[in-house]
């Protein structure tokens, strides 16, 4: 009688941890766009911390973004590429099925989700930099009938048309700019004098003054936030998985230590996955 009950027990105990174990390959399921356990990823390795060539022969990037991408992998159990583009053909790429996934410090907003499907990860706030030598730019205001130098692609190409709208209302000159392929060529213009300002991201404009010796220097933070995405294409499904993964990231610590890699604060990535 003994034996059967232990038997039984056995059993049982062997059943709960199928059913664990199973549950637990449910919890980390990949997404339809991991095919044949790869992941193909787009961004551009010309924006640090988040995606740069740490030496300029390198083929893989590295990175805050980089590091995000991998922890996803191994989460899912696949491998890792990354295709390296210019910031305006990262999208293109992922609709043109180049890449299944764009990280890159692209800025989550409605008009892209109106095409793709995305999800948060870390916040940040956006900065005007200048030469360090330049005392005549301390606010956006100060901008009127100066030059900008954008990278093309990202958000703030629409900037300088928001500011014009402002200036030519208060009757003061207007901002012209251009734009350059990477914010590494951006910020070259700046540093040589073509440029009066660049706009980017806090912990870019950190890395890129530190770089330069401090021929360049933040002179305006502004005080709304905004939010990275991670983009794929339209999928209900996907997008969950994508989100679960993330929320798992977070609590096993993979962030944390990303942030202390980068010397950033945590919480950076105390961002709302759902939203």
């Amino acid at each position: 009688m003994k034996r059967t009950m232990l038997r039984a027990c056995h059993i049982t105990s062997v059943l709960g941890a199928t059913l664990l174990s199973q549950t637990a390959l449910a919890q980390t399921a990949a997404p339809s766009f991991i095919r044949d356990g790869h992941l193909t990823v787009c961004t551009t390795a010309g924006f640090p911390p988040f995606t740069y060539m740490d030496k300029p022969t390198d083929t893989r990037p590295v990175g805050v973004d980089i590091d995000v991408a991998d922890a996803l992998a191994k989460f899912w159990g696949a491998d890792i590429t990354f295709v390296v583009s210019g910031f305006d053909g990262l999208l293109p790429s992922l609709q043109a099925s180049r890449c299944s996934l764009v990280i890159s410090g692209i800025y989550l907003n409605d008009k892209r989700r109106q095409s793709y499907d995305g999800v948060p990860y870390l916040k940040s706030s956006t900065v005007i930099v200048t030469a360090a030598t330049n005392n005549a730019i301390k606010t956006p205001d100060d901008l009127a009938g100066k030059s900008l130098a954008i990278e093309a692609g990202t958000s703030y190409a629409d900037a300088p048309d928001e500011m014009n709208k402002k200036f030519k209302a208060e009757g003061k000159a207007l901002v012209t700019f251009q734009t350059y392929e990477s914010q590494v060529a951006a910020t070259q213009q700046v540093m040589i004098g073509r440029a009066d300002a660049t706009l980017t991201e806090a912990a870019e404009a950190g890395v890129r003054t530190k770089q330069t010796g401090d021929k360049i220097k933040v002179v305006y933070t502004y005080p709304s936030e905004f939010q990275f995405g991670i983009y794929i294409q339209k999928s209900p499904e996907d997008l969950a998985l994508l989100r679960s993964a993330l929320k798992a990231l977070k609590k096993q610590g993979t962030f944390g230590e990303i942030s202390k890699k980068y010397n950033f604060p945590e919480s950076g990535f105390d961002v709302d996955f759902d939203s």
